[in-house]
């Protein structure tokens, strides 16, 4: 079994007279990637902000593995809200003025720099002033920073913020990278589809709250979706239906119904219109076929109440 790395008890976070967080009490396991997930201004970055040490908590407490209370240990890297840099200092040069504060041996420096230049897309523009680079540029630069001390544990704040649809894929596979070497990582995050692709657990916030907190069972990838689909035949039809799905590789059955079934269909290539050409064939011609919104969007919307925004 993980061990425990972090553990948040009853946390209580105020700005003024406004409770920004409300009895916060989570654990996290080594190798985990939790998303915290919710509406602006639900909490999330007020929250990482307390675990970071950057923000002392009004009551309550939390505790790294081997740490002490309320105190953050050395071996994290963040992204916390917006990127921080000198802005007419070069990528390059900042990154290394970092490597000197993290203490990396003056042999290592450039080759560890090189590194994460390389792991986040950024080696085209190392030379660039920070003032010159985009928005996504300058995410992936923070992020960078946040690697330069290969920590074992990651925080990031909306990392994808401003990166284009491939930058996304981008940093989606990176932190799958990441948490493959054992290393626990923690996002927030208001775009479900973020959270879904790239974590194990889902804490939801709602208010300060933590309304809601689930494991997250991968169920397809970018390049082998899996759709899972409501399918409705005419009540004489359904065990016809049954029997024609045991038929295709493709379909595991979830469901039955009475007028149909609920299933997981994973082609090789193509989509759902795949398998309705396949029940044709076989002469079962169905009156609905329907989409099934994942458990974590389901999840979502009953407890925020709100329809959740899609990333790319």
């Amino acid at each position: 079994m993980s061990a425990t790395i972090l553990e948040t008890s009853s946390i209580t976070k105020y700005y003024g007279k406004t409770k920004a967080l409300d009895g916060i009490s989570l654990q996290l396991k080594k190798g985990q990637v939790l998303g915290i997930l919710g509406p602006n201004g639900s909490g999330k970055t007020t929250f990482l902000s307390v675990i970071l040490g950057v923000l002392r908590p009004y009551s309550g407490w939390y505790r790294w593995v081997d740490g002490d209370v309320n105190s953050a240990p050395a071996s994290i890297g963040a992204l916390l809200e917006k990127p921080c840099f000198l802005p007419g200092n070069r990528l390059q040069t900042q990154l290394y003025d970092m490597a000197i504060l993290h203490k990396i041996p003056a042999r290592h420096r450039a080759m560890r720099i090189k590194e994460v230049l390389t792991e986040t897309g950024l080696e085209d523009v190392a030379t660039k002033k920070f003032s010159a680079l985009s928005l996504g540029m300058k995410q992936r630069a923070a992020i960078a920073m946040a690697l330069l001390s290969r920590p074992d544990i990651l925080i990031l704040d909306e990392p994808t913020n401003g990166l284009d649809p491939q930058g996304i894929i981008d940093i989606r596979q990176l932190i799958r990278q990441l948490a493959a070497t054992g290393k626990t990582v923690i996002l927030a995050s208001h775009i479900l589809d973020e959270v879904e692709k790239v974590c194990t657990h889902a804490a939801f916030f709602k208010k300060g709250v933590l309304a809601g907190f689930e494991s997250l069972v991968p169920e397809s990838t970018e390049d082998n979706p899996v759709y899972r689909l409501l399918l409705e035949v005419p009540y004489t039809e359904t065990g016809k239906l049954l029997e024609c799905l045991g038929l295709n590789p493709n379909c595991v059955l979830l469901e039955k119904m009475p007028n149909g079934a609920v299933v997981d269909f994973e082609p090789s290539e193509g989509g759902p219109e795949l398998l309705n050409k396949f029940l044709a064939e076989n002469n079962i011609m169905l009156s609905g076929l329907t989409k099934v919104k994942s458990g974590i969007e389901q999840s979502f919307m009953k407890i925020t109440g709100e329809q959740q925004q899609h990333g790319h």
